[in-house]
């Protein structure tokens, strides 16, 4: 109990220490700054207004002395009185203003310092109320614990059982009558004279003797049975056990056996150890002679492999020189190929200038001819537009090539298939099919070519579509004024029933190869647009 008052004691202690705060707060006593902080000191502020002597704002007034009746009253002069007076209230103003000023920044001070002070108190008391609660949990663990043994004390003390104290009191026994005879005569054994304890250590002697010499030929036979089954370990068994019985054998033919079996022991471990010499050798000799074949192999492998290497660097030297010689070839054919057709553009018809002046006079300045956008690029390295039969004979593929199996048939039935063919509108009637069939998926850009195509010596004319039965083809300037209709040709666009449908689609028809340096818009090519 005196444990439990202690406990008791401490928490109360606690518990008005942590009041201590509120009541700090509660108290008008109680400082406003706090202990850790320094006393106030005068702030130094500017003084408002402009006065010929400085005050102290701090300096103790002095009032005037009521009580002295010794003091003379002396008449004052108004005018002298009337400038004191305004003096004074200038200066009692100033001197207001300036003491507002200060109290109410020391106002603002105090009111900070009792804020910070509060804040301070608050966050102690809570620190405090924290720490309470953590001891008040420990001792009600603690109560617990002195709870529960003192009911477990209270068990084990219901438990003990008192027992009787041990009779230590002496008894009475009855004796009797019957005398006693305390000298009885025991009987005494025989005593072993020398002679026989001589006999008996001559017979156990022998006993031992005998015992020793079976031994050592038992163990001699079985040394003899190892050695034979070349067992080192058993004979040498065999043998320890033989050398624990030498000292009682006397036998001379069991002497010279244990010799022998000693000689054998020896030569059996003389064979197995150079037998083992001779296969530890023979395993080094194996082990040198498989290293040596890996050291050839690894080798074979590094010659064969510095061997197919020189093959494939003299097959590929080979393959770059055949490369090489395929490629000059190729230039060079790609040379006379260049100069065979721009050959077709150097040789120019004898009305070739009043062909041009004559389509300059009938409004057409360029010739057109519409593809695929993806195509451009190829145009573009090939340097120019090439006929599709050229393109077939000589494996230039293209992402977008012109015209089906029926119209190449056409061509080739007509002699037509090597023409670059070439329209004098910008709407051609066969665009406008490809815009249907591909259902605008197809993205037709239109190229503007030179009149200067028109001039070339293999440059023909057709009336209308070359590959219609009723087309007439021709190639000077009199076939142009008698066959092609630049009425039906200016028109913008017309009904497939309309003859001048079929006009509308005359043809201009370029040999193989129109070189770039005739395409204006090769760069910029314009994007065709169709209405539905």
């Amino acid at each position: 109990m005196g444990f439990l008052r202690k406990i008791v004691s401490f928490f109360k202690r606690d518990t008005s220490d942590a009041s201590e705060p509120e009541e700090a707060l509660k108290s008008p006593d109680v400082p406003i700054n706090p202990p850790s902080e320094e006393p106030d000191k005068r702030p130094e502020y500017p003084l408002i207004g402009d006065f010929d002597k400085p005050t102290d704002i701090y300096s103790p007034v002095e009032e005037p002395s009521t009580g002295d009746s010794s003091v003379v009253n002396i008449t004052p002069n108004p005018q002298r009185n009337s400038l004191l007076g305004n003096q004074q209230n200038e200066s009692e103003s100033s001197q207001q203003q300036e003491e507002s000023y200060i109290d109410r920044i020391r106002r603002e001070e105090e009111e900070r310092k009792k804020r910070e002070w509060l804040e301070f108190l608050k966050t102690k008391r809570a620190k405090r109320r924290k720490e309470l609660e953590e001891q008040l949990i420990l001792i009600d663990k603690q109560l617990t614990f002195i709870q529960d043994r003192i009911i477990a004390i209270k068990d084990e003390k219901k438990l003990i059982v008192k027992k009787d104290a041990p009779d230590l009191s002496v008894k009475e026994e009855s004796y009797s009558s019957k005398a006693t005879n305390l000298f009885e005569s025991k009987d005494v054994a025989a005593i072993t004279s020398m002679g026989e304890l001589f006999q008996l250590r001559i017979e156990e002697e022998r006993r031992k003797i005998e015992e020793a010499e079976k031994t050592a030929l038992i163990n001699i036979e079985g040394a003899r049975e190892a050695i034979n089954n070349r067992n080192l370990d058993r004979a040498k068994e065999c043998l320890d056990i033989i050398s624990k019985q030498t000292a009682f054998i006397e036998n001379k033919d069991i002497n010279a056996a244990i010799k022998d079996v000693v000689f054998a022991i020896t030569e059996l471990s003389n064979q197995l150890e150079a037998e083992k010499r001779e296969k530890e050798e023979q395993r080094r000799k194996q082990e040198a002679l498989a290293a040596q074949q890996r050291a050839e192999a690894i080798e074979r492998q590094r010659q064969e492999e510095e061997a197919r290497k020189l093959r494939e660097q003299e097959e590929r030297r080979e393959r770059a020189r055949k490369y090489e010689e395929e490629l000059r070839e190729k230039e060079k054919n790609q040379q006379q190929e260049i100069n065979r057709l721009n050959g077709l553009s150097s040789t120019l018809k004898s009305d070739a200038q009043e062909i041009v002046n004559f389509l300059h006079n009938n409004g057409i300045y360029y010739l057109y001819h519409f593809t695929e956008s993806s195509n451009i690029p190829l145009i573009k390295s090939r340097k120019g537009l090439y006929s599709w039969s050229y393109l077939l004979s000589h494996d230039m593929k293209i992402p977008s090539p012109g015209g089906n199996d029926t119209s190449r048939g056409l061509d080739r039935d007509k002699g037509l298939e090597d023409y670059v063919r070439l329209s004098l509108c910008k709407s051609h009637p066969m665009a406008y099919r490809i815009h249907q069939e591909s259902e605008g998926r197809a993205n037709l850009v239109l190229l503007k070519i030179k009149l200067d195509v028109t001039m070339f010596e293999s440059t023909r004319f057709s009336n209308v579509n070359a590959t219609d039965k009723r087309a007439k083809i021709g190639s000077d300037l009199e076939f142009i004024e008698e066959n092609l209709d630049f009425e039906a040709i200016a028109l913008d666009w017309c009904w497939g029933s309309d003859p001048r449908h079929k006009l509308r689609q005359a043809e201009v028809m370029v040999k193989t190869f129109i070189p770039s340096k005739y395409i204006i818009n090769l760069d910029n090519p314009g994007t065709m647009t169709f209405s539905n």
